[in-house]
């Protein structure tokens, strides 16, 4: 298999353009869930955040390898921060590291038609960690069907609701996230 494909046989900027697409299209069809990490007593998290170190679990090498795509997302996701008063720290340590992975899978949609209708639908998602301990203290996912067709206007467009929804569930920046156990 050549180094230019991925593991589905699918090039680099096809891959692109599905991940994208994730989350193009209207923003009913994006669902948002969050949830705070095991034995997390929540009061609230710092100000200050940093890109988590080293690339996240599970993440596609489509996508570390994409530098447009892996660009885009961080600076999307850095944007909703910095509106809701967080601050990048690139000196010592964060009040909280951030990470990010995206990843699609195939589905079925038995409410088109009897037999089910099959469609890609892909994830974003979003972790918050301890940096003392790696602990994740809150995740958001934001899931959608793909649509392939759409200009690449739109699906920026796209995943920047899918971020902002996400970052309406983010917790709020007073106090900090405690060990619950």
């Amino acid at each position: 298999m050549s180094s230019n494909r991925c593991d589905n046989g699918r090039t680099p900027t096809r891959a692109l353009a599905v991940v994208i697409v994730l989350l193009v299209g209207g923003c009913a069809d994006i669902k948002v869930e969050s949830a705070y990490g095991r034995g997390i007593k929540f009061s609230g998290i710092g100000s200050s955040f940093d890109w988590s170190r080293g690339a996240p679990e599970g993440m596609a090498a489509w996508v570390a390898d994409n530098p447009r795509l892996h660009a885009l997302i961080q600076e999307m996701i850095e944007r909703h921060l910095a509106r809701n008063g967080f601050v990048k720290k690139t000196t010592g340590t964060p009040d909280f590291w951030i990470r990010y992975h995206v990843g699609r899978r195939m589905r079925e949609d038995s409410s088109v038609s009897p037999h089910g209708i099959s469609y890609e639908e892909g994830s974003l998602v979003l972790d918050v960690l301890d940096p003392g301990t790696g602990q994740l203290i809150w995740r958001g996912v934001a899931q959608a069907r793909l649509v392939a067709d759409l200009p690449p206007e739109a699906r920026e467009k796209r995943i920047d609701r899918a971020v902002g929804l996400m970052m309406e569930r983010f917790p709020s920046k007073r106090g900090k996230a405690e060990s619950g156990q």
